[in-house]
Protein backbone atom coordinates (compact mmCIF):
# COMPACT_ATOMS: atom_id res chain seq x y z
CA UNK A 1 0.00 0.00 0.00
CA UNK A 2 1.32 3.30 -1.03
CA UNK A 3 0.85 4.19 2.60
CA UNK A 4 3.46 2.01 4.39
CA UNK A 5 5.62 2.87 1.07
CA UNK A 6 5.67 6.58 1.93
CA UNK A 7 6.15 6.21 6.01
CA UNK A 8 9.26 3.73 5.40
CA UNK A 9 10.76 5.67 2.56
CA UNK A 10 9.96 9.06 3.15
CA UNK A 11 12.47 10.60 0.72
CA UNK A 12 10.58 9.08 -1.79
CA UNK A 13 7.16 10.80 -4.24
CA UNK A 14 3.95 8.12 -4.23
CA UNK A 15 1.74 8.58 -6.96
CA UNK A 16 -1.94 7.49 -5.57
CA UNK A 17 -3.69 6.85 -8.63
CA UNK A 18 -1.35 5.61 -11.15
CA UNK A 19 -0.92 1.81 -12.37
CA UNK A 20 2.46 2.61 -13.17
CA UNK A 21 4.86 6.07 -13.14
CA UNK A 22 8.06 6.83 -15.18
CA UNK A 23 10.69 9.00 -15.08
CA UNK A 24 12.46 8.20 -18.20
CA UNK A 25 14.62 5.66 -16.64
CA UNK A 26 12.78 4.18 -14.25
CA UNK A 27 9.61 2.35 -14.55
CA UNK A 28 7.62 1.42 -11.59
CA UNK A 29 4.30 -0.39 -11.43
CA UNK A 30 1.46 -1.00 -8.23
CA UNK A 31 1.23 -4.36 -8.98
CA UNK A 32 1.31 -7.82 -11.17
CA UNK A 33 -1.01 -6.70 -13.53
CA UNK A 34 -0.37 -3.15 -14.05
CA UNK A 35 3.53 -4.34 -14.47
CA UNK A 36 2.31 -5.19 -17.78
CA UNK A 37 0.54 -2.67 -19.00
CA UNK A 38 3.76 -0.61 -17.67
CA UNK A 39 6.54 -3.04 -19.89
CA UNK A 40 3.87 -2.43 -22.85
CA UNK A 41 4.55 1.23 -22.15
CA UNK A 42 7.97 0.35 -22.15
CA UNK A 43 7.73 -1.28 -25.72
CA UNK A 44 5.99 1.41 -26.50
CA UNK A 45 8.46 4.36 -25.69
CA UNK A 46 11.66 2.66 -26.43
CA UNK A 47 10.55 0.77 -30.03
CA UNK A 48 7.00 2.60 -30.90
CA UNK A 49 3.43 1.99 -30.33
CA UNK A 50 2.31 -0.13 -32.92
CA UNK A 51 5.13 -2.68 -31.77
CA UNK A 52 3.53 -2.63 -27.93
CA UNK A 53 0.27 -3.45 -30.04
CA UNK A 54 1.58 -6.16 -31.56
CA UNK A 55 2.91 -7.39 -28.29
CA UNK A 56 -0.02 -7.15 -26.56
CA UNK A 57 -1.84 -8.97 -29.23
CA UNK A 58 0.24 -11.98 -29.20
CA UNK A 59 0.14 -12.02 -24.92
CA UNK A 60 -3.93 -11.70 -25.80
CA UNK A 61 -3.67 -8.82 -23.52
CA UNK A 62 -5.97 -6.09 -22.73
CA UNK A 63 -3.60 -3.37 -22.11
CA UNK A 64 -4.28 -0.27 -20.51
CA UNK A 65 -2.29 2.90 -22.01
CA UNK A 66 -3.60 4.89 -19.68
CA UNK A 67 -0.92 4.96 -16.36
CA UNK A 68 -3.70 6.57 -14.67
CA UNK A 69 -6.01 4.14 -15.00
CA UNK A 70 -5.84 2.58 -11.64
CA UNK A 71 -9.70 0.92 -10.58
CA UNK A 72 -8.11 -0.32 -7.68
CA UNK A 73 -6.63 2.88 -6.17
CA UNK A 74 -9.70 3.89 -4.14
CA UNK A 75 -9.89 0.65 -2.39
CA UNK A 76 -6.40 1.32 -0.61
CA UNK A 77 -6.45 5.16 0.23
CA UNK A 78 -4.75 6.58 3.20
Amino acid sequence: MLFDFTKRFPGVDGVKKSRWVTDDVFYTSSGVSAGIDMALAFVADRLGHEKAIDISRILEYDWHQESEYDPFSERYSD
